[in-house]
């Protein structure tokens, strides 16, 4: 709290207010008694409020405390809670929020605090659990997400990062070990684009679009061990089409067509080891649903409201016998079982389908024989088979998982502005293909700004042959050595829907080469050796398009880089002998060049982030 300057700003005030103004005070009762408000307004006009002003719950406690200038809010403003706490203070200016604002929970501690302007978070913001540790923070900019930010698990540990533009940006989230949980794109607080969920083990857990925060068109589902759980279809976050639910050993369970959340038509189940078992009719999510043993005979039959057991159930021996009844409602019911003579054998209640709570066992001459209570494991019963035995009870196997955010929390990576959220590294990298195709060995080293930036400086050494002793080759032959430079820009788009982190770039390179050749001096008494040189210098202007492909693109690890692009290039050269027919035909590929090139550049560079 700014204690001096809340008490800088009432001392000004209240001497001014005091000079020129009158106090009111307004009352939550007739006797006067429970203080409501009390305030100063204008001597000459009471409907302006000038000064100190005051308001009280009903218990007594400060409920707000700030100044009036001319009836405008302005100054130090601050807000308690009914037991006297400080709920959140911050200044005013003619009803706006502006500076730094501080919020806080009931019990004392800050809640979240950071930066307004005309009334709109904008700059560094950073949220707390309640105990005090850090929660989330990042950066706003007019109330949207616009950079990046980190939120944290209540132990400190890294629970998602996020990197947005105005917005929108992209989304990921861990398990407390540091396996990734989700990751999608993030629209304006929503869901929006293709978003994936991973088992604990790594493996992929669900895939689909998601637009606006719902669901929509074909999502997939699997087990820990990649086998796929479920595959349907979505449309505005309710299941509406085909869906086909499979066991872990890859067998189909269930299909059917599910509309509005609810199934329609006709469902079929089956077996684990792929036998037909049952089937349904259904309409709006009800209908009669009857399964069958291996001979062919009903072993259930009931029906159906909304997903949920209802009515009269009967359940069969394979001979034919009732095997035991219940009553459901509203998928709960007491069912009651028999031998196959007759004789009361178990009662208990059900649960669409499944035992729960403490059931009662009988012998065949009707006395009791004991209790039992059937324990599930994962939600499966481990005293019966497993609930999805059940075709009623099919569910997309794996909640989704919910966005952890309610609202989108960020700032924007500005040029030169410090950013302590971002990782930034310095990438040293190397382009070994380059040998083989260009004769050529360029080393990088690139300034990277996590998802964001990129400005990389390369070096180059040129020699052709480059493995040969050039001293050595034969007479009139081409040969040549230099250096290149280059500077590149890099703009990265970062996207879960991509490997890497496709980007663009724009290329400035440079070249100085010096072509030699040994040739024999016939000009004179006696043949004589004499070696020749043609110096190129080339300059290019590119646009790359790549994408890098990082091990851990928030911290140290190995990363290749892939790109290619064109440009346009102007070449010179220079010759140290004079004109000769028969010599420039030995740099004829370098004197007779076009001085306007269109280069094609492509390269795969392999390197370390550190």
């Amino acid at each position: 709290m700014h204690t001096s300057q809340f008490f800088l700003g009432l001392f000004f005030s209240a001497t001014v207010a005091f000079a020129q103004t009158k106090a009111i005070k307004s009352y939550y009762d007739a006797d006067k008694k429970q203080l409501k408000e009390e305030y100063r307004v204008n001597d000459k006009d009471s409907t302006i409020l000038e000064g100190l002003y005051k308001t009280f719950y009903q218990n007594g406690k400060p409920k707000t405390v700030g100044f009036y200038t001319n009836n405008q809010a302005t100054d130090y403003w601050e807000y308690f809670y009914q037991n006297g706490n400080l709920k959140m203070e911050g200044l005013i200016n003619n009803f706006i929020n502006e500076g730094h604002w501080i919020y806080y929970y009931e019990n004392g501690h800050k809640s979240h605090e950071g930066k307004m302007e005309k009334g709109k978070k904008n700059g560094y913001w950073r949220y707390y659990f309640e105990d005090g540790k850090i929660k989330t923070e990042g950066y706003f900019k007019e109330n949207k997400n616009d950079g990046a930010w980190k939120y944290f698990y209540d132990d400190g540990t890294l629970k998602a990062i996020s990197t947005y533009t105005y917005g929108t940006g992209y989304y990921t989230e861990f398990y407390e070990d540091g396996i990734k949980k989700s990751e999608g794109k993030i629209n304006q607080g929503k869901s929006d684009s293709t978003w994936r969920y991973y088992h604990p083990n790594g493996k992929l857990k669900a895939v689909g679009k998601e637009w606006g925060g719902l669901k929509d068109g074909e999502w997939k589902y699997y087990y820990e061990n990649g086998n796929a759980s479920s595959i349907g279809y979505y449309i505005k976050g309710e299941t509406n089409g085909y869906w086909r639910y499979y066991y872990e050993n890859g067998n189909l369970s269930s299909q059917g067509v599910e509309k509005e959340g609810q199934k329609e038509g006709e469902w079929k189940m089956f077996y684990s080891s792929g036998k037909a078992k049952g089937s349904g009719e259904f309409k709006q999510g009800n209908g009669t649903y009857t399964e069958y043993h291996d001979n062919g005979k009903p072993k259930l039959r009931g029906e159906v409201k909304k997903g949920k057991y209802d009515g009269k159930w009967e359940y069969f021996y394979e001979s034919g016998v009732k095997e035991g009844e219940c009553e459901y409602r509203n998928g709960e019911g007491w069912y009651t079982g028999f031998y196959e003579e007759g004789s009361k054998k178990m009662e208990g209640m059900l649960n669409n389908g499944s035992k729960i709570e403490v059931w009662k066992l009988y012998k065949k001459d009707g006395t009791i024989a004991g209790y039992y209570k059937t324990y599930y494991d994962e939600g499966e019963n481990q005293a019966m088979k497993p609930k999805q035995d059940s075709m009623v009870l099919m569910k997309r196997p794996g909640k989704t998982v919910k966005q952890t955010i309610k609202k989108s929390l960020p700032f924007k990576i500005r040029f030169y502005k410090p950013d302590p959220l971002v990782y930034k590294t310095f990438i040293l990298s190397a382009e070994p293909l380059n040998l083989a195709l260009g004769n050529n060995f360029p080393v990088n080293i690139e300034y990277y700004v996590q998802q964001k930036w990129g400005f990389e400086i390369s070096l180059a050494y040129y020699r052709n042959p480059f493995f040969s002793n050039h001293q050595a080759l034969p007479f009139k032959t081409d040969w040549y050595q230099g250096f290149g430079y280059g500077f590149r820009y890099k703009r990265y788009f970062y996207n879960p829907e991509f490997i890497g982190m496709p980007y663009i770039a724009g290329e400035i390179r440079g070249r100085t080469l010096a072509h030699n050749s040994k040739v024999l001096d016939t000009t004179g008494y006696y043949f004589n050796q004499r070696q020749l040189e043609v110096n190129e210098t080339s300059y290019e202007l590119n646009i790359l398009i790549g994408d890098r492909l990082m091990k851990n693109f928030d911290r140290s690890g190995f990363t290749i880089d892939v790109y290619f692009g064109v440009g346009l290039g102007y070449k010179t050269y220079m010759k140290n002998y004079a004109n000769n027919t028969e010599y420039d035909r030995i740099f004829n590929q370098v004197i007779n060049a076009t001085k306007f090139t269109f280069p094609f550049r492509f390269g795969v560079s392999l390197g370390y982030a550190f």
